[in-house]
């Protein structure tokens, strides 16, 4: 039998650096996409993203998969070719892992502040009056909410959180006179925010609410 000499001896060319990259889109893709529709949901209350997130969730699952398996299979390939692993590429390993796995932590945190937001509603008063409408106020199981005043042609949101009501009350000092108005069908949705629009016009005798 021939021996055969190291330097003699077949080595595997390292893994192309495309498959790094790759890895490493699997992971950053989800996280923005899965952070940017959070931060949009906030802004906007829209629950088809809610429905998108859950999409970007089961998605962003499948793709972080992929990218440890590409990346598992980019150590293998750079260990089987024998040859001392660069600081740099070790460096760039240890990102892309990380990277990766940052969007666990992410999806956790995305959660909450979406489970925080769904628990608030929100109502939105509209004068669209020529007169000013004074003392408005909420009344919910938790007691009366004052508002304040609400000038002529201007606008104000109020965001709390309700104990489960399926209706909230308020009263408004319109032209004088007290007026109560109910806002029915309050919490659609358990997990759902509701926004409500309470405006006040000039022909009409009793707040019009959509």
């Amino acid at each position: 039998m021939t021996p055969t000499l190291d330097y003699a001896a077949a080595r595997q060319l390292p893994p192309p650096r495309w498959m790094l990259v790759t890895a490493a889109c699997f992971g950053a893709i989800p996280l923005i996409m899965g952070i940017l529709i959070t931060l949009a949901y906030v802004v906007t209350w829209d629950h088809r993203l809610q429905l998108l997130g859950i999409f970007c969730i089961a998605g962003g699952t499948l793709s972080v998969g992929l990218g440890l398996v590409l990346l598992g299979v980019y150590v293998c390939m750079c260990r089987r070719a024998g040859s001392p692993q660069p600081a740099a590429r070790n460096r760039n390993i240890r990102r892309v892992a990380a990277l990766l796995l940052v969007n666990f932590l992410a999806a956790v945190d995305c959660f909450v502040l979406v489970m925080s937001v769904t628990g608030q509603m929100q109502v939105r008063f509209i004068n669209q009056t020529a007169s000013p409408i004074t003392g408005l106020k909420l009344t919910t199981r938790d007691g009366d909410i004052p508002l304040g005043d609400l000038p002529p042609q201007s606008r104000l949101t109020h965001t709390f959180r309700p104990a489960n009501e399926t209706s909230v009350g308020g009263v408004a000092n319109i032209g004088g006179m007290k007026t109560p108005f109910e806002i029915d069908g309050y919490v659609e949705l358990k997990f759902a925010s509701v926004g409500k629009t309470v405006r006040f016009t000039a022909a009409a005798t009793r707040p019009v609410i959509d």
